[in-house]
């Protein structure tokens, strides 16, 4: 009886077992199995904006009791071996070859990346082999990889098929966004941002912007543009552009009219200047290009007679834009600015009458000025006895902070001249950073420094009062001795004769 029972109970354990054993080897099996009714999902995930990625069914998938197999939408695509053998390499090379024109009959769905959307669902798509193609991206992008994926897919870690995928594009893609910056190469200040000049003097910039793009993603635009300002005229023939690396060596210089062209779109007479340097497209499809670090543009301007004075200075920006064919984007540089200053005096006799017809000579060393040698203004005060300085072209002179010396060189009717050597000092300071949109720290109030000369009457000794009557006084005993003489010489003749 005891032994019945042993065997019944290890009978009921061992049932047991195989209930609960059966099952689970079934659903093992069941996962397997493809279920061809499903539809599937795809999940585009990117963190980059800028980009557009388009979304196409190349291949259907066909399963039976002998096989599962992949058909290409479009036999034209050349896909079914690479397909098959599920070589994704040769797989992608095929499809990348494919024009859009021949994709898009199978597109499928389209995904634009930007900071708002990151990610994007396609639900309800038939199962088969999917082709994301990035079709527009930012015009910094350096490298573009394109995805294939099949769903479903059978995944050998959960044993089981996954009807649902997610590509993670923001790794699939490469951009970098180029910088641009402009110097004043010659600064008097030894500050790259600003100098301070006088009217007439050369300033050499420099504009060195980031190269963008890559040979397998290639740039058709690439475009410096410039601002300057009404006191900077602009030297069309000083052009320099080149290439350089990370060092700042030179790669190459670029021929003007063959690899970049300088267009000028507007320049007036007292007004900005605008105009670009860019790049032609037959150098942008130059490989070596993109293994360049910067493109260095350098020019000259001159001081002009439409310079502002002071702390507002004269300013002149730049930007860059760069483009592929899918858009074009505009980077905004730094400012610089050239400083000047001006000199004006007053004329005045000892009463502080203002006196008209006084001139003035400018130099700039105390020797130019004793030898009267390069002597860089001349003023003459007007009625008001203000006296504005020009140059040898008759336009008002603008000075560069430094010392001056002056002297007059005529005097007004009737007066002296004030015979002494002015000296002159044009104070400005500057500080490293750009403060309410100036680098001046201190400077002469509205930039211009003023100073006064008297001039006194010419006295002569023929003018009058004591003088004249000495005059008078030699003149008279002159007079009598001369009489004197002769009388003598008279009498003494009569005495003779008799």
């Amino acid at each position: 009886m005891k032994n019945a029972r042993k065997i019944f109970a290890t009978f009921i354990a061992v049932l047991t077992l195989l209930v609960c054993v059966l099952p689970a080897s079934a659903a093992t099996n069941e996962n397997k199995l493809i279920d061809t009714s499903k539809k599937v999902s795809l999940t585009l995930n990117c963190n980059k904006a800028g980009y557009t990625f388009s979304v196409y069914k190349v291949a259907t998938l066909g399963s039976n009791a002998s096989a599962t197999k992949y058909t290409s939408t479009n036999a034209a695509y050349g896909i079914d071996e690479a397909l098959n053998k599920g070589d994704n390499a040769a797989l992608l090379t095929k499809l990348d070859a494919v024009s859009l024109s021949a994709l898009t009959p199978n597109a499928v769905d389209t995904f634009v990346s930007s900071a708002a959307t990151t990610s994007k669902k396609l639900t309800g798509l038939a199962q088969g082999v999917y082709y994301v193609r990035v079709t527009k991206y930012p015009a910094g992008t350096t490298q573009v990889r394109n995805s294939v994926i099949a769903l479903p897919y059978y995944n050998e870690a959960t044993a089981s098929w996954i009807y649902g995928g997610s590509i993670n594009l923001a790794t699939k893609v490469k951009d970098e966004t180029p910088s641009i910056t402009k110097k004043i190469e010659n600064s008097t200040k030894q500050n790259v941002n600003y100098s301070d000049v006088s009217l007439g003097d050369t300033v050499t910039y420099s504009i060195t912007s980031g190269v963008a793009g890559s040979a397998s993603v290639q740039l058709t635009k690439y475009v410096v543009n410039d601002t300057m300002s009404k006191g900077l005229t602009l030297d069309t023939n000083s052009f320099s552009v080149k290439t350089v690396n990370a060092n700042g060596d030179t790669l190459a210089t670029l021929t003007k009219g063959t690899d970049y062209d300088v267009n000028v779109t507007s320049k007036e007479e007292g007004k900005e200047t605008l105009f670009n340097v860019a790049l032609s497209k037959s150098y942008l499809k130059n490989a070596s290009f993109y293994s360049a670090a910067n493109v260095v543009v350098t020019f000259n301007a001159t001081l002009n007679k439409y310079a502002v004075i002071g702390t507002q200075g004269n300013p002149n920006t730049t930007n860059l834009q760069y483009g592929n064919s899918s858009n074009t984007l505009k980077i905004q540089g730094n400012t610089v600015y050239v400083y000047t200053y001006a000199i004006t005096s007053t004329k005045t006799d000892e009463a502080g009458n203002p006196l008209v017809g006084a001139e003035f000579t400018a130099y700039t060393t105390e020797a130019d000025t004793k030898a009267n040698t390069n002597s860089i203004a001349v003023g003459v005060s007007d009625s008001e006895g203000k006296v504005v300085y020009k140059n040898a072209k008759g336009e008002v002179m603008r000075f560069a902070s430094g010392t001056y010396y002056f002297v007059e060189t005529k005097a007004p009717q009737g007066y002296n001249l004030n015979g002494q050597i002015i000296k002159v000092e044009v104070n400005a300071e500057y500080g490293s950073v750009l403060n309410n949109g100036t680098y001046v720290t201190n400077a002469p109030e509205n930039g211009t420094v003023t100073f006064a000369v008297e001039d006194y009457k010419v006295i002569l000794p023929n003018t009058g009062g004591t003088g004249r009557t000495i005059v008078y006084v030699a003149g008279s005993v002159l007079l009598l001795s001369a009489i004197a003489v002769f009388a003598v010489r008279a009498f003494k003749k009569r005495k003779t004769a008799k």
